[in-house]
């Protein structure tokens, strides 16, 4: 029985572990869906040039 309570305590910390890194994930997909909003608004307002704008790919 306390080996299995050992497993049990070892499967809440490491599911612990998976909600903050899902939340961290979460909160980061909101920052880049905002950012990829504010980078289409300007270029459709004019604000960025999409004709000089260069990729960051090389």
């Amino acid at each position: 029985m306390g080996e299995q309570q050992k497993i049990v305590d070892q499967i809440r910390q490491a599911n612990d572990q998976v909600d903050l890194l899902m939340g961290a994930a979460d909160r980061q997909l909101g920052v880049l869906a905002e950012r990829r909003q504010a980078l289409i608004t300007a270029a459709v307002t004019g604000q960025l040039d999409v004709m000089t704008a260069r990729s960051g790919v090389r």
